[in-house]
């Protein structure tokens, strides 16, 4: 038997123009991950909740997690009972706020008011476009995931040129990395420092199965070295933070509190990739499908938008529970 599950997600409305106006403000005054890209939007949001209306019965709760009130969106039928509402003031110390990075969330999600023990966390780009049940997530209980080491430090093939641990782990300083190979790096670290470790695992981009009590335990005995590389002066994301979700995974995994369970139903895109049918057919095929925005879609990106939204309108026409 599997208890209740709730969801998790943060979000940012950057239609917005008080949240747009604080986001300027620190854009000049901290440094960070400012990327355009971070903040825009396909358009797709409401597909989140349709997908889980029809697709997730069995969940519980939908818990949003937003920067303040004026960044809840006008569709959203907020008297919803399985809709919970959060700000990051309810989770986050004054000293992080205003925050406008997302590493700072995850070490504190279990003070969410009414949150599951069982919760699965979501980004705003993961749909869920068929058909799931509770066991897709957990088993008995218990967190599924994929222990599949890897000697890369993300998906991309090109980056098997740091394979050993001297060169991934410690980097020499010979070898310029990117952002995000910078975040896993950091990542790594500290899990090997917490569980006595080192295990590099594929980081699929897709949702975490999550245990409230563990994330509680884990980043309650961290809190304080965590506190000095996901700084409270680190507005936006830099490149010597970790990722507080895949940390907790790391750990996870490494201690071995889940359950193997390959799961290929769970589906990566870059839409600029793929063409409509192909999407569309995969919406038929997958049960979980990401579709991520990458950086360099460039003048692309309303033309990917405008192809995405026709297709989710024909996936998923009708408004739901969780709209106005």
């Amino acid at each position: 038997m599997i208890n209740d599950i709730d969801i998790v997600i943060p979000w940012v409305n950057p239609a917005d123009d008080i949240w747009f106006a604080d986001y300027k403000k620190a854009c000049e005054k901290y440094n960070g991950d400012k990327d355009p890209s971070r903040i825009r939007d396909f358009g797709l949001f409401p597909y989140f909740f349709r997908c889980i209306a029809k697709n997730a019965l069995w969940v519980r709760k939908i818990h949003l997690l937003l920067y303040s009130k004026t960044q809840i969106p006008n569709w959203l039928n907020t008297d919803c009972s399985k809709i919970q509402i959060h700000f990051h003031n309810e989770i986050l110390d004054n000293e992080y706020l205003p925050t406008f990075s997302c590493f700072h969330y995850f070490h504190n999600i279990w003070k969410l008011d009414d949150l599951a023990e069982n919760f699965i966390w979501f980004n705003d780009d993961q749909f869920i476009v068929n058909t799931t049940t509770k066991e897709d997530f957990f088993d008995n209980d218990v967190p599924l995931d994929t222990a599949v080491p890897s000697l890369q430090i993300n998906s991309n093939p090109k980056h098997e040129e740091y394979l050993t641990r001297d060169k991934i782990f410690w980097n020499d300083g010979k070898q310029k990395l990117d952002f995000f190979q910078s975040i896993v790096l950091n990542t790594l670290k500290f899990s090997e420092r917490y569980t006595g470790k080192f295990e590099l695992y594929k980081n699929p981009h897709t949702t975490i199965a999550c245990k409230k009590s563990e994330v509680k335990k884990f980043f309650t005995d961290i809190e304080e070295e965590l506190k000095t590389i996901n700084r409270p002066d680190d507005k936006f994301r830099v490149e010597t933070n970790v990722d507080e979700a895949w940390l907790y995974r790391y750990i996870r995994l490494s201690l071995g509190k889940f359950i193997e369970k390959v799961r290929n139903e769970f589906v990566y895109v870059e839409p600029h990739n793929y063409n409509s049918q192909e999407i569309m057919d995969l919406m038929i095929s997958a049960k979980l499908l990401c579709i991520n925005d990458c950086l360099w879609y460039g003048d692309n990106f309303e033309l990917i938008k405008e192809r995405l939204v026709k297709i989710f309108k024909v996936k998923f026409p009708d408004k739901c529970e969780f709209e106005k």
